[in-house]
């Protein structure tokens, strides 16, 4: 007989992505968006360039939540931009400008 271990977290983000997949599909941008600042540890590309979307549907393109959101994203993989947009790669100068202090 063999016992499973049940592990929370994994059970969690299962919970969180399936609820996180669900508002996005429906457009319902602002409980997504709660959603995913319940776990902001969360730094996965896929996660990452989620928060661009569901920040530029909910804030608008100009947020600096939105701009922040797409710096971090930027840095840790510019070819998303490049699928995303359909444009070329981001310069570093046009990069730091998304920055927002």
């Amino acid at each position: 007989h063999h016992q499973q271990t049940y592990d929370e977290t994994s059970s969690c983000d299962t919970l969180r992505r399936f609820v996180l997949d669900l508002s996005l599909e429906v457009g319902e941008w602002d409980q997504a968006l709660d959603i995913l600042t319940k776990f902001p540890n969360v730094m996965s590309e896929e996660t990452l360039w989620t928060s661009v979307l569901i920040n530029y549907m909910s804030r608008g393109p100009q947020s600096k939540t939105t701009l922040k959101s797409l710096y971090r994203a930027v840095q840790f993989n510019k070819e998303v931009y490049v699928l995303l947009v359909g444009d070329r790669l981001l310069e570093h100068d046009e990069v730091e400008r998304c920055r927002v202090k």
